[in-house]
């Protein structure tokens, strides 16, 4: 099955081209998974401005990054971080939010800063770079090697772009049969852990009504 998405953007044109060439291999064969899949991605790419995309962490709002991370930040709870440092500074923020999660070391260990989100579905965290490089040498190359040299996920569009389809695979498909009937909630849950953005995930998937074919 080959998709057509009607654009006339080269970020968009080479995402088109790559789908069409590993899509099938992850199971996006129909429109509404690659609507779902699509709608997804725009959402963690801010629009797909670029295929190479990596998180961005640098908050300039101390009531912003508070209201983010609760459960990290507090102007009054003397157990939480003062907000007001971390402002402009993606690296300390993610060592910290990101430490001793899902193989990443402890705050010092500077894992996650190393480890942030990249790639098209914002691959984040130690274990996910590790299982996605497995999986990758074990499918297409043996010579990626992600854990030393992460940032290939923002420099090459095949491999940013197949991360994504290997995650989107991994969490959502092999957990719900997507059909016409399929809730941008249901997917939403399953990409994002809560409903993070959901009106944005929602006008995106209208979006995708219009643009996306088969043929």
């Amino acid at each position: 099955m080959h998709f057509q998405l009607v654009i006339n953007d080269a970020s968009l044109n080479s995402l088109a081209n790559l789908i069409n060439e590993y899509g099938g291999k992850f199971g996006i064969d129909n429109e509404n998974k690659l609507r779902h899949f699509l709608a997804q991605a725009a959402t963690e790419t801010g629009g797909f401005t670029s295929l190479q995309r990596s998180e961005n962490l640098n908050y300039s709002s101390a009531t912003r990054l508070a209201n983010i991370y609760p459960k990290h930040f507090s102007f009054i709870d003397p157990l939480r971080k003062n907000p007001n440092n971390y402002l402009h500074n993606s690296e300390k923020l993610a060592n910290l939010v990101y430490r001793n999660r899902y193989g990443n070391g402890s705050e010092a260990s500077g894992d996650g800063f190393r480890y942030r989100g990249r790639g098209i579905f914002q691959l984040t965290f130690k274990d996910n770079y590790q299982n996605f490089q497995d999986y990758y040498n074990s499918n297409f190359s043996s010579n990626l090697d992600l854990l030393n040299h992460p940032e290939t996920l923002v420099s090459n569009d095949p491999i940013s772009v197949i991360s994504a389809l290997w995650y989107f695979k991994s969490r959502v498909l092999s957990e719900i049969s997507i059909n016409s009937n399929t809730l941008v909630e249901q997917v939403t849950r399953l990409v994002n852990g809560k409903l993070n953005g959901i009106n944005e995930r929602k006008s995106y998937y209208n979006k995708t009504k219009i643009y996306i074919f088969c043929q």
